[in-house]
């Protein structure tokens, strides 16, 4: 997760991390899984950068 944050140009190595949890879907969209769908896996990130404080959830599959 911090190597697509990194890659996408958002953080740099200045950047630290204070969280990390894996994030729960909906439960609309639990439901609608189907066997052979994809499962979109997500973190939700909580990082400081410049002086500021972010949160972001991102995809890890």
């Amino acid at each position: 997760s911090i190597s697509v944050l990194r890659d996408s140009g958002r953080i740099d190595d200045s950047s630290t991390f204070h969280g990390c949890c894996i994030y729960e879907p909906a439960k609309e969209e639990v439901n609608s899984w189907t066997p052979g769908d994809p499962v979109d896996r997500r973190l939700d990130l909580v990082i400081r950068h410049d002086g500021e404080v972010y949160e972001a959830r991102v995809s890890v599959t």
